[in-house]
C-alpha cells in the first residue's frame, strides 16, 4: 500500500468514528492506537487528516509528543 492511501483509509476511519461517537473523548482514544499501527508501517501524510476532526488532532499530537517528534 502506498502511503497515499493511509490518508484515505484514515479518512473513512474518521469520517465512521464520527458518525458514531459523539464524545471528543473516546474518539481520541479509539484514534490513538490506530495512528500507533499505521506509523509502524512508516505512514507519513498523517497531516492530511488534521482538519477532519479535533479528536484526531489530539491523538496525533499526544502520539508525536509521546515519540518526540514534535
Amino acid at each position: 500500500m502506498g502511503w497515499n492511501e493511509g490518508s484515505e483509509i484514515f479518512e473513512t476511519i474518521i469520517t465512521s468514528v464520527m458518525s458514531q461517537v459523539s464524545d471528543e473523548a473516546a474518539r481520541q482514544a479509539i484514534y490513538e492506537p490506530i495512528i500507533e499501527s499505521f506509523f509502524s508501517k512508516d505512514w507519513d501524510t498523517e497531516d492530511e487528516c488534521e482538519h477532519l476532526d479535533k479528536a484526531y488532532k489530539k491523538a496525533l499530537k499526544k502520539i508525536k509528543k509521546k515519540h518526540d517528534w514534535l
